[in-house]
């Protein structure tokens, strides 16, 4: 088969239409993912505050539970507990609580006022994100000095409150089971 068979003619036109499609198919492509990256203006911005308000969601879903599980608890053992104890571990949340939710704010205002920055200087969604990311960037940097501490002090509280909890336990389950409380041999045995 050569270059003057007619079949070998038909055999490389229906290579080319072949690979003419495939390269249309291909642009195709490429268009609808060029589509997506360059989103309007309005649907980038609703995309990225929807990322944002789960961003804070979550965060106020770890707020609630693990700091008002450990009010919950806290205050459950308030006039059991010994009132130096009670008061360190009240202390030592309060810090923690102080510190995650300035850490937190901060980092949410940061990242707020360099969004809004970007909009106004009319950059794109994903220019915008990486310039608000630098920013939090910075907060972050001070994780070392705010975010460790508040969950180091955090921690302890909750490891004050267990530890009571525990204590407690042991301490009761002791004193049922000490052979003093139990009743005298000779008692048992009558009949």
């Amino acid at each position: 088969m050569g270059m003057r068979d007619p079949d070998w003619f038909k055999e490389m036109k229906r290579a080319f239409e072949h690979l003419n499609k495939r390269v249309q198919a291909l642009e195709e492509g490429a268009r609808r993912s060029h589509a997506r990256l360059t989103l309007p203006r309005s649907d980038a911005w609703d995309q990225l505050e929807r990322h944002q308000e789960r961003e804070v969601h979550y965060a106020n879903v770890i707020l609630l539970l693990g700091y008002g599980g450990f009010f919950a608890l806290w205050t459950t053992v308030a006039g059991k507990m010994p009132a130096w104890l009670f008061g360190l571990s009240g202390l030592m949340i309060a810090f923690s609580l102080l510190l995650f939710i300035s850490f937190e704010l901060a980092k949410t205002a940061v990242s707020s006022a360099s969004l809004t920055r970007s909009k106004k200087l009319g950059l794109t969604a994903n220019q915008a994100i990486d310039r608000s990311n630098l920013a939090v960037d910075v907060i972050n940097g001070w994780q070392p000095w705010i975010f460790y501490p508040a969950v180091i002090t955090g921690l302890g509280a909750g490891l004050i409150v267990l530890g009571f909890f525990g204590f407690t336990l042991f301490s009761e389950a002791y004193s049922a089971a000490s052979p003093e409380d139990a009743p005298p041999a000779a008692e048992i045995a009558r009949p």
